[in-house]
C-alpha cells in the first residue's frame, strides 16, 4: 500500500512487520561473516509512515523502518536501490534486517528511511538530491519519539548516523541540517561507508570510465532524476535513444540488475557528447552545475566523522573520501578517513559496519551483554 497524497493528518502511522528472535539473528550475523558482534535481544520491526517535505518543497509522505530497543538511535541511510520495494522498510534482507540485527540486537534505537519515491511514498525517486534526502533523514528522526512512546519504549537523548554508498551522501546531506539545530536529538557521531559525496568530481573521469558495471546505471539514474526535479528536457543530456527508455527504466519496478542489463556498460553512450566533455571539463552545463549543488561535505561540524574506504572500491573510491575529508578539515571540523582494506563496494560494507558499530558503542559508552548461544 503506498501514499499518494501530501495529507500529514494521523501521522506517524506504525505497523508491525516482523520479530526477529535472538537466536536466529545470531546464527545469520554468523552465515554472513558478522558473528564477532555480540547481540543481546531479538529485534522488532516496524514501518513507519511520516510527514516529510517533497522536491517542490511541499507536504509528502515518506516511509521508513523502525527497530526499537531502550539505548541511543542508530541511523542507517541505505545504498542505491532501483526497485522501490528493495529497501529497509519492506524489510530488505540487507539494508533493512542485516543493519537491524546489528543495531537493534545491541540495545540502539535503529531507524532508517527508504527516501522519497521508494518503500511506500509516492512517485519517482529523486535519486542523489541533498534536500529531500537530508529531509526524509531528519524528519523520521523527528518523528522517533511518538513512534517510541507508542511502542513503550524510552525515549533516548542522543543519535549516531551511518550510510552506506548513496546513504552516505545522504548522512553528510542530513548532517548539514541537523547543524541547524532543529533536530530534539542530540547527534555524536556520523560515519559514511563506501560514500560518494563531491558529486561533479565523481561524475567525471572516474563515473565516466565505466570501470564500474554499475557507472551506466548510476549516471542514468541521475540524469533522469535531475531532469524531473529541475524541469530540463532529458534529451538535453541523454542520447536520443535514451531518451523515452530512461523513465521506464528509472520508474521504481526495475531492480538495478535488469536495469544495468538494458544499459550499455560504456557510460558515455548514454549522455550526449556535449555532456560528457562538460562533465569532464569545466561544468558549465545545467547537469554539471546541480551536481555541484548536491555534493555534501562541505560542512563545519561539531560531530566527528569517519569515512571507510575499501582499496578495491571502484564504486566510490577512496579518492572521494580524502576531497570531502580535506574539505571538513577546511571547516575545521573532526573527520577520519578509514581504509578498511582490499574490499570492493559490497565488501566494504560488510567490513565497515562492523568497525562503525563499534565506533558507536564507544562514542556512546554502551557495553553490549552477551548471553550463551
Amino acid at each position: 500500500m503506498y501514499a499518494t497524497g501530501p495529507d500529514r493528518r494521523g501521522l506517524p502511522v506504525v505497523s508491525r512487520l516482523r520479530w526477529i528472535p535472538l537466536p536466529a539473528a545470531r546464527v545469520s550475523l554468523r552465515l554472513l561473516g558478522l558473528g564477532h558482534l555480540p547481540i543481546a535481544s531479538g529485534v522488532a520491526l516496524r514501518r513507519v509512515l511520516y510527514a516529510t517535505t517533497g522536491v517542490d518543497g511541499r507536504p509528502t509522505v515518506a516511509s521508513g523502518l523502525v527497530g526499537r530497543a531502550p539505548h541511543a538511535v542508530v541511523g542507517y541511510q541505505h545504498g542505491t536501490q532501483g526497485h522501490r520495494l528493495n529497501v529497509p522498510s519492506t524489510p530488505h534482507r540487507l539494508e533493512g534486517v542485516l543493519t537491524s540485527m546489528v543495531f537493534a540486537g545491541a540495545g540502539y534505537v535503529f531507524v532508517a528511511p527508504d527516501y522519497l519515491g521508494l518503500g511506500s511514498a509516492w512517485g519517482p525517486h529523486p535519486y542523489l538530491h541533498a534536500p529531500t534526502e537530508a529531509g526524509a533523514v531528519v524528519d523520521l528522526l523527528d518523528a522517533v519519539p511518538e513512534v517510541l512512546h507508542r511502542t513503550g519504549t524510552p525515549v533516548p537523548e542522543r543519535a549516531a548516523l551511518l550510510g552506506f554508498s548513496q546513504g552516505g551522501h545522504a548522512t553528510l546531506a542530513a548532517l548539514a541540517e541537523l547543524g541547524a539545530g532543529t533536530s530534539r536529538l542530540e547527534v555524536v557521531g556520523a560515519a559514511s561507508v563506501a560514500g560518494v559525496h563531491r558529486l561533479f568530481e565523481s561524475a567525471g573521469p572516474h563515473t565516466l570510465s565505466g570501470v564500474s558495471p554499475h557507472h551506466a546505471t548510476y549516471l542514468a539514474y541521475l540524469a533522469t532524476a535531475y531532469s524531473r526535479i529541475y524541469r530540463r528536457p532529458l534529451s538535453s543530456i541523454a542520447r536520443p535513444a535514451w531518451v523515452r527508455r530512461l523513465p521506464r527504466l528509472m520508474d521504481g519496478s526495475h531492480g538495478l540488475m535488469e536495469v544495468e542489463r538494458a544499459l550499455p556498460r560504456d557510460p558515455t553512450l548514454v549522455l550526449t557528447r556535449e555532456t560528457v566533455e562538460d562533465l569532464l571539463g569545466r561544468g558549465e552545463g545545467w547537469f554539471a552545475r546541480r551536481l555541484k549543488v548536491n555534493s555534501v561535505g562541505d560542512l563545519a561540524t561539531r560531530v566527528p566523522v569517519r569515512l571507510y574506504t575499501g582499496s578495491r572500491d571502484v564504486d566510490a573510491p577512496p579518492s572521494d573520501a580524502h576531497l570531502t575529508a580535506e574539505l571538513l578539515r577546511g571547516r575545521g571540523s573532526r573527520v577520519d578517513v578509514v581504509d578498511v582494506g582490499p574490499h570492493d563496494h559490497r565488501g566494504t560494507a560488510f567490513e565497515a559496519v562492523g568497525r562503525a558499530r563499534r565506533w558507536f558503542d564507544e562514542l556512546f559508552g554502551t557495553a553490549v551483554p552477551t548471553r550463551p548461544a
